[in-house]
């Protein structure tokens, strides 16, 4: 059969229509598979569901911490939906003052500020407010403007990391000439936040501290 010039043309037309066609299926085909950038932003996070991810506050303790503070404050933050993540110097068992024993799930070396929404000092009977890990968390924690919270006698880590000035402070743990001596202002209250700065006196305040670093972590407070 001898098909004549212009048939001819019309075949090749057709076929490389056809083509053109099963090619774009197939780019189509591609593009759901791997994802278009026309896509891409539907898969993308919005604001309310960053927002609504799970906060983690890092809890640092020493041996000999307050068994009324620590207990209360993991109580109180975590029943606002804030996850707790205990660090101190080793990974062993820290004990308590009396009986508690609380074993750290990161060593304060290892703490890197990125992971953590809040960082929380809690008051010890024997605590080292010049620790070198501890100010440098702290600095490191103001420097990326998260939440900084120090209660009783912790508040010296703060004064240590030269953070206090021109704050002001909740007083009654920590000597009124220390604080001072920070060019921090001391406060009565038993509870203050400064910008993303929170101190509390201490055990007595416990709840009342707990409560503010929860609201300080809620969506828009920092």
């Amino acid at each position: 059969m001898t098909i004549t010039r212009p048939r001819q043309r019309t075949l090749f037309l057709c076929f490389g229509a056809f083509l053109v066609l099963a090619g774009m299926g197939i780019d189509a085909q591609i593009g759901s598979a791997y994802g278009s950038p026309s896509n891409a932003t539907a898969v993308e996070e919005t604001g309310p569901q960053i927002a609504s991810k799970t906060k983690q506050a890092l809890l640092v303790i020493f041996p000999y911490f307050s068994e009324m503070i620590f207990p209360e404050m993991r109580s109180v933050l975590e029943s606002k939906g804030i996850k707790i993540v205990i660090a101190s110097s080793t990974l062993d068992p820290v004990a308590g003052h009396e009986k508690m024993q609380i074993t750290p799930d990161v060593s304060l070396a290892q703490v890197h500020i990125a992971k953590y929404d809040a960082i929380v000092f809690i008051q010890g009977y024997r605590y080292p407010g010049d620790n070198a890990e501890t100010i440098r968390i702290a600095k490191e924690c103001a420097a990326e403007g998260k939440v900084l919270g120090a209660i009783g006698m912790a508040i010296n880590t703060l004064i240590k990391a030269d953070l206090l000035k021109g704050k002001k402070v909740a007083g009654k743990s920590v000597s009124d000439f220390w604080i001072q001596k920070a060019e921090a202002t001391v406060s009565d209250a038993p509870v203050e936040r400064d910008g993303n700065i929170i101190t509390a006196a201490g055990k007595g305040a416990s709840t009342e501290f707990a409560e503010a670093i929860a609201a300080a972590l809620t969506v828009g407070a920092n």
